[in-house]
């Protein structure tokens, strides 16, 4: 990347980091990787099988709105007629979907405070500071507990991605390294140009896969590996590798020319495998004894009017 490009690529994200809508994204992934930071194996676990169980009440929640919606309709019409002929099903169907939206956020809700009050039965935590501006460890106050570290992320995620952040704890439950990435870090490797950014969309992308552009591809250039020097070299068939690991001679210039093993073969093949008229002159030539007998005009003659007369002599 050229001095200009670099420069050009700090500015806009300088503008960028301006922009309000940046800002308020920015502040939320730091809020987010405070908390997420105090947060121990237990804590995650916890926080897990919390949004779990959310997740299944907006599940069964909605479902039961549907039916209740749905199935009405058809219980009242066989009351009244003992028939369920009559319902409009697509009008019925439409409402239903709405039910449903409806009840899976209300038990979504339901479930996401039933939650926070389990965790703060006595409202003592209403006055922490989200922020992580009262850390036990800058002020006399002490250590913050499971329950209020919970508490505390749980609030800032708010009711919503139920399953994602269910699963995502549980991942960082496992495996605590893969948690989201101080947002810090990340900015000021966009600004220096270290990490790998790729403005636009996917069609507007002409090296979607990395390929020619990102770390790997700056070390090959340094290191001169050119695509014009890598397809100097012939391509190698898996079989050539394997001949080259063994020690067995023959490789990609053999297996496609002349000298490979099958046109050796078929070389002798063809050497041995003569033609049926050639076999034959030659054998005649090379036997002493063979006489080879061909009958005059004459003598056909007469044998055809001997077959005329029927044989006779």
């Amino acid at each position: 990347m050229s001095m200009n490009e670099d420069a050009k690529r700090r500015t806009e994200m300088v503008n960028m980091s301006k922009q309000p809508w940046f800002n308020a994204a920015y502040k939320a992934a730091l809020t987010f990787y405070e908390k997420d930071s105090q947060l121990d194996s237990k804590d995650r676990l916890e926080l897990s099988k919390t949004y779990k169980s959310i997740a299944t009440a907006q599940l069964y929640g909605g479902w039961l709105g549907f039916s209740a919606s749905f199935l009405t309709p058809f219980f009242w019409q066989f009351y009244k007629t003992n028939s369920i002929k009559g319902v409009k099903v697509p009008r019925n169907f439409i409402l239903s979907i709405l039910v449903m939206m409806g009840s899976s956020h209300f038990s979504s809700n339901y479930a996401y405070k039933k939650k926070l009050n389990e965790l703060n039965p006595t409202g003592t935590f209403q006055n922490s500071n989200l922020y992580g501006d009262d850390l036990g460890s800058e002020t006399d106050q002490p250590a913050k507990s499971n329950a209020q570290r919970q508490w505390e992320m749980m609030q800032v995620l708010r009711n919503g991605g139920s399953t994602k952040w269910a699963a995502y704890f549980y991942l960082t439950f496992q495996n605590p390294e893969r948690r989201l990435p101080d947002p810090k870090v990340k900015f000021n490797e966009m600004i220096q140009g270290q990490g790998q950014m790729r403005p636009g969309g996917l069609l507007q992308n002409r090296d979607i896969l990395g390929l020619y552009t990102g770390p790997e591809a700056e070390r090959r250039r340094r290191e001169g590996i050119t695509e014009g020097k890598q397809q100097e070299q012939p391509s190698k068939s898996s079989w050539d590798s394997i001949r080259e690991e063994n020690g067995v001679p023959g490789g990609a210039s053999s297996s496609n020319g002349l000298g490979s093993s099958w046109n050796k073969l078929r070389e002798g093949n063809f050497s041995q495998e003569k033609p049926r008229d050639e076999q034959e002159f030659s054998n005649d030539e090379s036997d002493p004894f063979a006489v080879v007998d061909h009958p005059s005009q004459s003598e056909f003659d007469t044998m055809l009017e001997r077959e005329r007369r029927g044989g006779e002599d």
